[in-house]
């Protein structure tokens, strides 16, 4: 009986908030599709609202921080919405209706409850944005906001600003505000995770080019149907490195800061490490960056050139196979090529964060 109560009375409260606040930011998804204004009031005409026979309800195994149970409800809305003109006053009647979901965690004891209201595209973008999210985990690409990521037993944000606000007799080149600085990085490692598991998202789904082995009039041609899957996955590719290389600039940009390698001119991370001053470059820390940049870097650069000066990475795998697509060793060669995206971008990410610590430590040992 309590619980019975406890969802009436969640229930209630989800329909007075539809009802009541349909011109808050917070539901004007719900209106979208027909908004005849701009600028506009609405007032709900005819209201009602239907709950689903059926409903989840779902015990934690532990509480989530007051709440025990998660309660999943569909329901739908036919009204007809009112519409004013903030700007003329115009008036437009509208009829409406609409199927939602309530997610909501409850406390059945207490009678408390929080809740939030989906259409169809707000919840597909959600479970979209969760999986992505899941294979991230799976696959352990690395965002810096992550609580178990750690440095010397310290959160990034932690030990980053721990060594920058220490007193030193040696005063950065230039002043900056080590939490912006931070907060930027840690937000540019998120894009990157979240672009390079959307790789991995579409990867099962991608066209092979050995798979389309045919024979024409007695002469071997590999044929090439890409869809959206090839489409998205090598679009994602391109992003993920641009965006990789942008958490390089973002380092360099702070190396630079702390140090004053480049007084004049752009300032590439490369180049910052490549003109660093010598009394450095005995520290394994600098010996790691320089190395990175010879290396991993080096090649990521190359691919991000190619990609903004050149060719996209899609466009310069679609010359390949025509040119190539009466030759198998080069077919082979440009499915291998393929198939070493994956593997590239995800070392890419695991460096990211061995070479925010080794910049780090760096900037640690200026006296």
């Amino acid at each position: 009986m309590e619980t019975e109560r406890a969802i009436n009375s969640l229930q209630e409260y989800v329909r007075q908030t539809v009802l009541q606040n349909l011109n808050s930011y917070s539901l004007k998804f719900l209106t979208k599709d027909i908004t005849p204004f701009r600028n506009y009031s609405v007032l709900p005409l005819h209201f009602h609202m239907k709950w689903a026979k059926d409903y989840e309800l779902i015990e934690f195994d532990e509480p989530y921080r007051i709440y025990t149970h998660q309660f999943i409800r569909e329901f739908s809305i036919s009204s007809v919405l009112r519409f004013r003109s903030n700007e003329s006053g115009l008036i437009a009647d509208t009829p409406y209706n609409s199927k939602c979901l309530c997610e909501a965690v409850v406390n059945f004891h207490e009678h408390v409850f929080n809740f939030e209201i989906f259409d169809e595209e707000k919840r597909f973008l959600r479970d979209f944005n969760k999986k992505v999210l899941d294979l991230s985990k799976k696959h352990k690409i690395i965002g810096f906001d992550e609580e178990d990521l750690k440095i010397d037993n310290q959160s990034i944000h932690s030990y980053f600003t721990d060594i920058t606000r220490k007193t030193r007799s040696t005063p950065f080149a230039v002043p900056f505000h080590d939490f912006n600085v931070i907060d930027d990085i840690i937000r540019c490692s998120q894009d990157i995770r979240f672009i390079i598991s959307q790789v991995l998202l579409y990867n099962p789904y991608v066209s092979n080019y050995m798979q389309g082995k045919s024979d024409w009039h007695g002469k071997v041609i590999f044929r090439y149907f890409p869809t959206m899957f090839d489409k998205r996955f090598f679009m994602n590719c391109g992003l993920a490195v641009e965006l990789i290389y942008n958490f390089w600039d973002k380092i360099g940009d702070l190396i630079n800061d702390c140090f004053g390698v480049i007084t004049k001119g752009n300032v590439y991370f490369g180049s910052v490490i490549k003109r660093f001053p010598n009394g450095y470059h005995s520290s394994p820390n600098y010996q790691w960056l320089v190395n990175f940049v010879d290396t991993d870097f080096q090649s990521m650069l190359d691919t991000r050139n190619e990609i903004v000066h050149y060719s996209a990475i899609e466009s310069k795998f679609f010359e390949n196979w025509i040119d190539n697509n009466n030759n198998e060793t080069e077919i082979m060669k440009l499915q291998e090529r393929k198939e070493q995206l994956i593997p590239f971008l995800i070392n890419q990410n695991q460096k990211m964060l061995e070479g925010f610590e080794k910049a780090t430590k760096l900037i640690d040992e200026i006296m």
